[in-house]
């Protein structure tokens, strides 16, 4: 997910967002997708990410309120 965002393939990014990357992974220098992408200047590659998080914590959020 890094490598794809770090050269602003957000198709790619797209692909293993769905196939369940974790959208807030960490490498050892503690860098997230997120940042790799900024970096690069792959606006689109962080738009997906920045959403992939967005829906991922309004799922928390309703399994938290129904108890699952």
């Amino acid at each position: 997910l890094m490598a794809a965002a770090a050269v602003g393939s957000v198709d790619c990014v797209q692909v293993l967002l769905e196939r369940g990357a974790p959208w807030n992974a960490l490498d050892r220098s503690g860098r997230c997708a997120g940042e790799y992408a900024y970096e690069h200047g792959s606006q689109a590659c962080v738009d997906a990410l920045v959403e992939a998080g967005v829906r991922a914590q309004l799922l928390f959020g309703v399994l938290e309120e129904t108890g699952g």
